[in-house]
């Protein structure tokens, strides 16, 4: 009867601290918002800038700086679970859309790594 006392209590303690640790690892906007970048060099031959600003008021600055290009979005984004969503606006500016500044892909989902981590496209962007 001690054995499955002690047995249940030891499964109460898990299951508590299974659910705080769930509960506790999902972020919340403020805690999220920053500056995060990552630069990709190829021994001299070229290099990737990668720009991310996540505002406190939902709104985003992204730039992606290459030697040809320096495609920019701003817009909105969202936070769901360990996920960000970026929408960019569109534009109707022929001129813009033609532009090497212009972001033609309109929507980037993000996973949220850990407080200082986000991972975009496969590259992982650190908070400065």
């Amino acid at each position: 009867m001690a054995k499955i006392a002690v047995t249940m209590k030891l499964c109460f303690i898990f299951i508590i601290l299974l659910i705080y640790s769930c509960a506790s690892s999902n972020l919340v906007e403020s805690e999220v918002s920053g500056k995060y970048s990552k630069n990709l060099r190829s021994k001299g031959k070229f290099s990737i800038d990668y720009n991310l600003i996540l505002n406190t008021d939902k709104s985003f600055s992204l730039s992606i700086k290459t030697q040809d290009a320096n495609p920019k979005c701003n817009a909105e984004w969202e936070l769901k679970a360990n996920n960000i969503l970026l929408k960019c606006y569109k534009s109707n500016n022929i001129t813009e859309m033609l532009s090497s500044g212009y972001v033609k892909k309109k929507e980037y989902h993000l996973k949220l790594l850990n407080r200082n981590k986000i991972e975009f496209e496969n590259i992982i962007l650190k908070q400065k």
